[in-house]
């Protein structure tokens, strides 16, 4: 049996290193791990803060039997393009994806996946939409309003494992999903000893702090002396590029309907720096 897990890996931690060990407990010792990885930009847009290379060796040492990259248009999308992607790849390698979720129950996932794809659900979205709701509080009142907990579309790592599912669904992949409980905060800003969030490690790695602590040893090798990637070393490029764009240039951009691309335009024309920038969308 292989058993995929679309990943990032922005760092390698012990969370990571858990999930992997977890897979070999449930499924036996000899489970192949496929790992679909993003390379070296991430789906938040900036770019991996080691290179992609050094993220696949950690991953291989620390017990990944083959670690394929996500194209860059697949790590730079939504939730569902990022979900679409990992699954189209792993679904020619994998019998299952394994996911940490703040729900571990593949059939509610997988019932709240085939609702967003159910052609009743557009409607519905569509009404919420229109009484002025956010695209997030409206996607959850219209699972709401088809009998389905709306809770489930609250938290980062449920919307994307409900997400895996509708691509497993949608593609006829023949992976079953696997959900395991995601332990620890997503975006806490100190790193917890046990789980450790990738956003905490990299926040202390922009400090100058040790994060070998929080890594498995064979990871922390492959860290060592290496550099690091931010987004605000290439900051002047991009606030040029933003700041010269033209209001179609703004207007063609992937991802920009209910009016981000003009509230991106605005704010990069008003804003000193991309920290503001993001915040201001």
């Amino acid at each position: 049996m292989n058993v995929g897990i679309i990943c990032e890996y922005n760092p390698f931690h012990l969370g990571h290193r858990k999930q992997i060990v977890r897979i070999r407990e449930d499924f036996g010792a000899d489970t192949g791990v496929v790992c679909a990885m993003s390379g070296n930009f991430v789906q938040r847009g900036h770019p991996a803060i080691f290179d992609k290379m050094r993220r696949a060796e950690a991953a291989v040492r620390c017990g990944a039997d083959l670690v394929v990259e996500l194209p860059a248009p697949v790590c730079l999308s939504s939730a569902e393009g990022f979900a679409m992607g990992g699954v189209s790849i792993l679904s020619r390698l994998c019998d299952g994806l394994c996911f940490g979720a703040e729900t571990t129950d593949a059939e509610a996932l997988s019932a709240a996946a085939q609702a967003l794809l159910s052609e009743d659900f557009s409607p519905l979205l569509r009404e919420r939409l229109a009484s002025g709701k956010s695209f997030p509080a409206a996607r959850q009142a219209a699972l709401t309003a088809m009998g389905l907990p709306g809770s489930l579309l609250e938290t980062p790592n449920n919307i994307l494992a409900v997400e895996y599912c509708k691509a497993i669904l949608a593609q006829g992949s023949p992976m079953k999903p696997l959900p395991i409980r995601r332990e620890g905060s997503y975006h806490a800003q100190t790193p917890d000893a046990a789980n450790p969030s990738a956003s905490s490690l990299r926040l202390q790695l922009e400090q100058g702090a040790d994060i070998s602590p929080y890594l498995p040893q064979a990871a922390v090798r492959c860290f060592e002396n290496v550099p690091m990637h931010t987004l605000k070393a290439g900051q002047r490029a991009v606030l040029y590029r933003l700041r010269t764009m033209t209001e179609a240039e703004f207007a063609a951009l992937p991802f920009g309907s209910e009016g981000l691309w003009r509230k991106l335009m605005h704010a990069a024309r008003q804003e000193a720096n991309l920290e503001a920038v993001a915040a201001a969308v």
